[in-house]
């Protein structure tokens, strides 16, 4: 490296320049930047994740419900939905 205020060259290392006395900037690297991209792609792909997680369950429920309905109305010789109830109520 060489002397931003003399022009010779000094140890990489220097912090004064041996040959004028003038103190050397350097350059050191940024140690605490912090790296936000991880963790919002880590937030990303959770709620992602999540989605369609509740969506699968949603679905399997819904199956899960029609084939108990299915079920109870093949043994009952009748319609066991909700729905169909409230309908015949009146």
């Amino acid at each position: 490296m060489y002397c931003q205020h003399c022009g010779k060259e000094i140890d990489d290392k220097a912090v004064i320049c041996i040959h004028c006395g003038c103190q050397v900037k350097t350059t050191q690297p940024d140690t605490k930047k912090e790296n936000n991209g991880c963790l919002i792609g880590c937030l990303v792909t959770f709620l992602i994740l999540s989605a369609i997680g509740i969506i699968f369950f949603v679905i399997v429920g819904t199956i899960g419900l029609n084939a108990a309905n299915d079920a109870i109305n093949q043994e009952t010789g009748q319609n066991s939905s909700a729905l169909y109830k409230m309908m015949n109520s009146k």
